[in-house]
């Protein structure tokens, strides 16, 4: 027990300075000049490379864990579902009302003056909080609580911290944008977990999956005749 609430008191100080930094970060440099350096830096290696980073932050990446978690207990399984459900109502509600205005990166600035990387959909409209790197987050903030190392909890959170950066490259966001993401995505992960774990739940969401061989196969175990010397 001891073991596990000190990796949790880990996990929660790693995400809490790696948002300190990104709000420093937002209030330090400039939306507009930020997004313009990192378009001058591109290339075509790093092109192929956010375009490949940026789909983890997509939904998708909850199903293996989910798939992973039936195997173990449902209500492991339950949480991930809260969570990605959770982000992703917060960050709808936040896209279409309070911020709604909120222009991209190229409506910002005007696609003339920026480098558009090949094959990708540029949107003008909702670009707070990003989603993408609320997706992200949730995942890492989750999958360390759930494996309990360190090195793959660091893993995790660099990850995340690659994908809302390639959110920039792609000009499909502000920092801010990332910054908030982040947020939401850390928060609505660790609330999430730390209810699941706290609260009593139905006798069955302790239950799991189990995977059993054919009847056929388990009879012909048991009829299977020993060995002759």
């Amino acid at each position: 027990m001891d073991t596990l609430k000190s990796h949790q008191r880990f996990v929660v100080r790693a995400y809490w300075y790696a948002l300190i930094l990104l709000f420093l970060a937002t209030l330090l440099a400039p939306k507009v000049g930020l997004i313009l350096w990192i378009n001058q830096t591109h290339t075509t290696f790093q092109d192929g490379f956010w375009k490949v980073i940026t789909f983890l932050g997509e939904g998708w990446i909850f199903i293996p864990v989910l798939i992973f978690t039936l195997f173990v207990r449902f209500r492991l399984s339950l949480a991930i579902v809260f969570i990605a459900l959770a982000h992703g109502v917060v960050c709808l509600i936040l896209k279409r009302t309070l911020f709604a205005g909120e222009m991209r990166p190229t409506a910002v600035i005007g696609q003339d003056h920026l480098y558009l990387v090949p094959d990708v959909t540029f949107h003008a409209h909702h670009s707070f909080p990003s989603g993408h790197t609320a997706t992200i987050f949730c995942f890492a903030v989750y999958v360390s609580l759930l494996i309990r190392n360190k090195i793959v909890s660091i893993l995790l959170l660099v990850m995340a911290l690659l994908v809302g950066y390639s959110r920039l490259y792609l000009l499909q966001h502000f920092l801010p944008d990332v910054t908030g993401g982040a947020l939401i995505g850390s928060v609505t992960a660790f609330l999430v977990a730390y209810i699941f774990d706290r609260n009593n739940f139905p006798t069955w969401t302790n239950s799991r999956l189990i995977v059993r061989p054919p009847r056929a196969l388990r009879r012909g175990q048991q009829v299977m005749p020993s060995r002759v010397n």
